[in-house]
């Protein structure tokens, strides 16, 4: 009788998976799929959510009944750079737009900021344009280019310089080397940082702190889910004041589903000199290292 039991239940768990899975695929609807110069692109919609998916990578969702709300929480981490220092950064550099998530969130609620974004593929550019409801505005300027082109060429300072450009799974091998980010140094303000989107469990992890420290004084993290993001700096900060400032810009803007002090509070950390080996470098290629 138990075994007689155990067939009904498991007959029916199995059936019942079937038709949550076909449910969860019907909900599915693919958008756009194309193939660009760079990337294998796709725009999925899933119930109220858009997802923009660049080879194996997903790159953005927005929530179509707010689209202005970041939905990743990566992103939500990388936003913690607006209150590092004590001004709101006035110039901001992002390379790598993908479906215009971050410019989009900074557009709405700081309107006084001026963002250059570098995306190198149009494709991309016009799908989170003409899908995700990015629309820049006159402080915001796109530049479809390479980032390092554009690093080694831009005359510009900055605030803040945020790194979000992935391709084939991860970061291009020369948006990751001592040399690139000399260069992206050199385009700092005084006080300026770097901000950078990469993976927690990279094969290359201690390569990535040890090409940062080989540049800069302090490196920070915060990880969430699968992500690690890096602060790079040369003056350093107390986790008490960054958290204060966080609070102050928390009460005033009211962000959505979103506590810059909470995220600090739970996820920001010194990294030790200790978790560290030799910087990439040019000609030392990450992209051979990951194929390891």
């Amino acid at each position: 009788m138990i075994n007689f039991l155990s067939k009904k239940i498991n007959k029916y768990f199995f059936i019942s998976s079937i038709i949550a899975v076909s449910v969860i695929c019907k909900a599915e609807k693919v958008i756009v799929e194309k193939d660009s110069l760079y990337n294998s692109i796709r725009v999925v919609e899933d119930g109220r959510f858009l997802s923009l998916y660049c080879g194996n990578g997903h790159q953005s969702m927005m929530d179509t009944l707010k689209p202005d709300r970041l939905v990743f929480n990566y992103t939500k981490t990388m936003m913690t750079s607006l209150a590092y220092n004590r001004k709101i950064p006035s110039d901001i550099l992002l390379i790598g737009g993908g479906g215009g998530s971050i410019p989009k969130f900074i557009q709405k609620y700081f309107s006084e900021t001026k963002i250059d974004v570098v995306e190198i593929d149009p494709e991309v550019d016009k799908i989170s344009q003409n899908y995700f409801k990015f629309n820049p505005a006159k402080t915001t300027n796109i530049y479809t280019q390479d980032g390092r082109v554009y690093i080694k060429k831009a005359k510009k300072k900055y605030d803040v310089i945020m790194l979000d450009a992935f391709r084939g799974g991860y970061i291009p091998f020369h948006l990751l080397t001592k040399e690139f980010l000399e260069e992206t140094k050199s385009k700092l303000k005084p006080n300026g940082i770097i901000i950078s989107n990469t993976f927690s469990g990279s094969k290359i992890r201690q390569k990535e702190n040890g090409t940062y420290f080989s540049v800069f004084k302090n490196l920070y993290e915060m990880e969430t889910g699968g992500n690690r993001i890096i602060i790079a700096d040369n003056k350093g900060i107390k986790k008490e004041d960054f958290v204060k400032r966080a609070g102050l810009i928390d009460n005033k803007y009211k962000f959505e589903g979103i506590s810059l002090k909470n995220i600090i509070t739970n996820q920001f950390k010194s990294v030790p000199q200790s978790d560290k080996s030799e910087a990439l470098t040019d000609d030392h290629s990450p992209a051979e290292l990951l194929g390891e």
